[in-house]
């Protein structure tokens, strides 16, 4: 395998790594405002007064 080769797919799994973490940083993203979304709704339920 020559160099430039072996720099290419170095690249591309540094890429697809990025792309992995990225994607569970977005879905922790989405599941925390999921869970603050509800905590407030909870919230706003207990302190409802007729």
């Amino acid at each position: 395998m020559s160099s430039v080769q072996g720099v290419t797919i170095q690249a591309a799994r540094m890429k697809l790594g990025s792309q992995r973490r990225g994607g569970i940083t977005k879905a922790l993203k989405e599941q925390r405002s999921r869970l603050y979304i509800i905590s407030r709704c909870v919230v706003m339920l207990i302190r409802w007064h007729d």
